[in-house]
């Protein structure tokens, strides 16, 4: 019971420090929005929150402005009742956009970009980002633990990602996607009105 107490109103304080100072600081923040503490915030002007969302511990959240010798336009959007857990790295060079209603566990990565390896004369840390497009997570998507997702992704309403996959691609609403790449193995047909096997492309298998 006590630790129950402790953490609701370590929560309350969090809120209020979200509410009455993070607010300074953000493009936006919704109500009743919470970000816990150790958290590396870059170019918070660039990054939006919904109402109602958690952040918890260790996440980093960075709209890329400048990297190396260049300039990029990296923006953050996350929508309404949103759950981050704890350690993810979300990082911006394009666009990431997260809507309603998204559960993120714990150690998830989402990076737009990748850095550029071509020329061998320039180490990597100093050469410049690649963008591969923006990352849009649409409502009510569940990210499992230990996710990375890298590039131009789309992952439609309603999709489910499997721990320690690493997408870099699409998929359609309402998938099972699993692997390293991620690929698809299950699907909700909305005419029988349940899941059903698929191929990797997405397509339904025929079931006996």
């Amino acid at each position: 019971m006590y630790f129950l107490f402790r953490n609701k109103l370590y929560r309350l304080y969090r809120l209020i420090i979200t509410q009455f100072i993070y607010t300074k600081y953000f493009k936006s923040i919704g109500k009743q929005s919470v970000v816990f503490k150790s958290m590396k915030i870059i170019n918070p002007i660039n990054i939006e929150i919904g109402d109602n969302v958690t952040i918890e511990d260790n996440v980093t959240l960075y709209a890329i402005t400048r990297y190396s010798n260049n300039t990029y336009k990296g923006k953050i959007s996350i929508g309404n009742d949103v759950y981050i857990n704890y350690n993810c790295n979300i990082t911006a060079a394009n666009e990431i956009i997260i809507e309603d209603n998204v559960v993120i566990a714990f150690n998830v990565s989402l990076f737009d970009f990748n850095h550029n390896y071509e020329n061998v004369d320039i180490p990597v840390k100093y050469s410049d980002l690649h963008i591969l497009g923006s990352i849009k997570i649409r409502k009510n998507c569940w990210i499992g633990m230990n996710v990375a997702i890298i590039g131009n992704v789309t992952l439609e309403e309603g999709c489910v990602v499997g721990a320690n996959s690493v997408v870099t691609k699409s998929f359609p609403k309402y998938t099972v996607l699993i692997g390293s790449p991620a690929r698809a193995i299950k699907r909700y047909d909305f005419v029988e009105k349940k899941w059903r096997e698929t191929n990797e492309k997405g397509e339904f298998i025929n079931e006996i």
